[in-house]
């Protein structure tokens, strides 16, 4: 269930609008364009959105998440389910060292939303101190260290974009 909607979703037009306004917006916070696409609840993952956005990618030659080849997305490290009710023992250091273990070769995404809830409005408000925690916990960075993957941003990330852009799996 959407939180909130900007444009109606199957409007392609008002949708191509409304993501050029938010490009033109990212660009002028970050003094520069974005390096990797995605979209708020997956909403690129339906059309019209999905071809918008990956139009968008191929003009960027950046990654638009989980239409990449070159880039997974791994969204497991969550602390609700779909329905918005909690996961216990989710966001734990456990379950993450059991995520990051059976990641595939190459570059992997992992969703989260680490963060302090101090005057945040979110149904995720309570779980973003937890991913904080976990993912900051020492255990992480020997298990990181063990199985050799490496941290870093989509700047560093080498993406290829043919032709065609970036290829759907």
């Amino acid at each position: 269930m959407l939180l909130y909607e900007v444009a109606p979703a199957e409007d392609e037009r008002r949708v191509k609008v409304d993501i050029e306004k938010q490009l033109a917006e990212i660009e002028r916070l970050a003094a520069r364009p974005p390096e990797h696409l995605d979209s708020h609840q997956h909403v690129h993952r339906n059309e019209p959105v999905r071809s918008i956005m990956k139009t968008l990618a191929r003009r960027l030659s950046v990654p638009l998440r989980e239409c990449s080849l070159e880039v997974h997305f791994c969204g497991d490290f969550y602390g609700q389910t779909g329905e918005g009710e909690p996961l216990p023992g989710a966001l734990t250091t456990e379950n993450l060292s059991k995520i990051l273990e059976g990641l595939p070769e190459g570059t992997t995404e992992l969703g989260c939303h680490p963060g302090y809830p101090e005057d945040l409005e979110s149904v995720y408000r309570d779980e973003r101190e937890d991913e904080l925690r976990v993912l900051c916990d020492p255990a992480i960075k020997e298990v990181l260290r063990r199985l050799q993957i490496g941290l870093r941003g989509f700047s560093t990330t080498m993406v290829r974009a043919g032709p065609e852009g970036n290829q759907e799996q």
